[in-house]
């Protein structure tokens, strides 16, 4: 029920799949952004967008989801990382 990403320089698309469980889950994305930028997609299994950050700085961001989540993160140049985990972890 989570992901972690760090890199120096990452340019292009990395996509990862979480299975959070039958029970809706509060999540906590953390962006670390030092240099270039990151977008970031989480859609449930019918392909539906569940959350989207656009150019992600520094910092958290929260939804709910449940059962298999996929995200995508699409990076340009990026240093920093990505992470994904329960609220209360």
């Amino acid at each position: 029920t989570s992901w972690s990403q760090k890199h120096d320089f990452l340019e292009g698309t990395k996509s990862h799949v979480l299975n959070l469980g039958k029970e809706e889950q509060e999540m906590v994305i953390e962006v670390v952004t030092e240099e270039g930028s990151v977008d970031i997609t989480a859609k449930d299994k019918n392909g539906e967008i569940i959350t989207e950050i656009t150019d992600a700085e520094t910092g958290t961001y929260n939804f709910s989801a449940e059962g298999k989540v996929k995200f995508r993160i699409y990076c340009e140049e990026h240093k920093g990382s990505v992470s994904v985990r329960k609220a209360d972890s």
